[in-house]
């Protein structure tokens, strides 16, 4: 196997795709692939995300220029580049780059899209859409989440496009067994960015409508605000439930937290509506642990339920925080409707959406490019 060179984001700060890398550079290590990081994108709070800066541009210039470098003292085509091409904004420029400087080294170069709003953008035209489409012409293959965007992606572009599911460790040594008491609190928890993007105020309003119906629930919010004036939004719209603690935030979840939340948790609640949306990572947290999300339909979220049943929990409804209720609220009140769709939601994490089946296929590519 030849040695990869990762272009991409690593933590902090930590989200999706730096998440996925650091796992990603683990499993490679584990399985004796030899990797080596040039860092590019966001290297402060998240809030500096998808934005451009000065310190950001003199970094990434800096990585490339390392790139580059490193290429010519290269005497054999010994190496591979794999990279995450932006889905719009001035770093598609770099991602222009990144794919030149592949070219005239003769490197093979594999760029992997953790996001579906690569078409939307693309097909806006301009000169961001040229640099986006240059940037995968030089791609011996481009990896997407999930088949049905690749399938997309190939149809739209000509480009060879493969379908991957995203991956994850389970966060829970076993995945929870959900048995609870009539009149017992429901836990309900939401784990990503705080945005509304992300659909937490539909989440917190979901809580709200519950508790309106008589279901003792509570809805624990773990994760860092993307924008201030969001904070403040929040907390003037959600106030009384956060002083009686009936919404607790909780901050970032680092490994032990993130434990102790999906074994305490009944339901994922990610009522997602972000432009850029894939495949959340904390989604396929909570299915590998038993929690039964109650989601929507945004990106490509759909190809990580392929069982029985899921329809009832990936739903486009779920933008509203009186249909998310009205879901939470039939699974809670049917124990054995619950444990059977969270039975599936933990096979489906075992047979396909465990790191190292992620790992394998993303290899397999990797070795045919």
């Amino acid at each position: 196997m030849r040695e990869i060179w990762i272009v991409s984001n690593v933590p902090p700060p930590v989200h999706g795709v730096s998440a996925f890398n650091a796992v990603l550079r683990d499993q490679l290590r584990n399985r004796g692939v030899t990797s080596r990081i040039f860092r590019v994108g966001t290297r402060g709070a998240l809030t500096e995300l998808e934005r451009m800066n000065a310190r950001k541009l003199v970094c990434d210039a800096g990585t490339l220029a390392r790139l580059a470098l490193a290429e010519v003292r290269r005497k054999a085509p010994d190496h591979m580049i794999y990279f995450t091409p932006s889905q719009g904004g001035t770093a598609v420029l770099r991602d222009a780059m990144v794919a030149r400087i592949a070219r005239v080294s003769g490197t093979p170069l594999v760029g992997h899209i953790h996001g579906c709003a690569w078409l939307h953008n693309w097909e806006r035209g301009g000169w961001r859409g040229k640099a986006m489409l240059d940037a995968l012409r030089g791609c011996a293959r481009i990896i997407c989440l999930g088949t049905t965007y690749a399938q997309r992606m190939a149809t739209a572009t000509g480009l060879p496009c493969v379908g991957v599911n995203n991956g994850v460790i389970a966060p829970v040594d076993e995945p929870v067994t959900a048995v609870w008491r009539p009149g017992e609190r429901i836990e309900l928890l939401y784990l990503s960015s705080l945005s509304k993007s992300k659909g937490l105020w539909i989440a917190a309003r979901a809580l709200r409508e519950l508790r309106g119906r008589g279901l003792p629930a509570r809805l624990r919010c773990a994760g860092l605000w993307g924008r201030e004036r969001e904070r403040i939004e929040f907390q003037r719209d959600f106030g009384c439930e956060l002083a009686d603690g009936t919404i607790e935030l909780v901050g970032f979840a680092d490994r032990e937290l993130k434990q102790r939340l999906f074994r305490e948790a009944r339901f994922f609640v990610l009522p997602t509506e972000h432009h850029k949306e894939g495949q959340p990572l904390s989604l396929i947290e909570a299915m590998a642990s038993g929690v039964l999300p109650v989601t929507t339909r945004q990106g490509a979220i759909t190809d990580l339920f392929e069982f029985e049943g899921w329809e009832e929990l990936a739903r486009p409804e779920h933008r509203d925080p009186i249909a998310v209720a009205a879901t939470i609220e039939s699974f809670a009140r049917d124990q054995e409707r619950y444990q059977r769709a969270s039975g599936r939601c933990i096979a489906r994490h075992r047979q396909a959406l465990a790191i190292d089946r992620c790992v394998d296929n993303v290899l397999r590519i990797l070795i045919e490019a």
